[in-house]
């Protein structure tokens, strides 16, 4: 997995990369050392934001926040997620393409697949807000149906 991560990491204006599982639990990164406090706290925060658009009825398989100092791309959302911290200028159509091709080789790991087949079978038996902490609760309160 490092060695992909790696890959990814040397299109021009990216800075960092790192995978997690389906419950937020980072399965290799390969960020500076600044940051690597960080990837777990983003890992958890990227399942929330799953879990909150999940509970909302939405669907994606990528994600991308887009800040003054900087960009992060989140794909492949269903089972884990590649995360990608980049410069805000930088040419996403070249970090999906290469996102899309390493989560692709990862899928076709059969020790990755193993490690998926497992978190999936444990993530069936949750609740659907169980994982959320409070800060997501609170959005989910404050959400209005809409009339039809």
């Amino acid at each position: 997995m490092e060695n992909l991560l790696k890959e990814i990491n040397e299109l021009s204006g990216v800075w960092g990369s790192f995978i997690c599982d389906g419950h937020g639990v980072v399965l290799s990164a390969a960020m500076p050392k600044t940051q690597r406090k960080d990837v777990e706290n983003i890992g958890r925060e990227v399942v929330q934001v799953v879990a909150l658009l999940n509970m909302l009825g939405e669907e994606t398989d990528v994600l991308d926040f887009l800040y003054s100092d900087g960009r992060i791309l989140v794909n492949g959302l269903a089972d884990l997620s590649l995360v990608v911290a980049c410069e805000p200028n930088v040419d996403m159509s070249m970090v999906r393409l290469k996102s899309n091709v390493m989560l692709a080789e990862l899928r076709r790991n059969v020790r990755f697949k193993r490690h998926m087949e497992k978190a999936s079978r444990v993530k069936k038996h949750l609740r659907a807000n169980e994982g959320l902490d409070e800060s997501y609760r609170k959005i989910i309160g404050k959400l209005k149906p809409l009339k039809g």
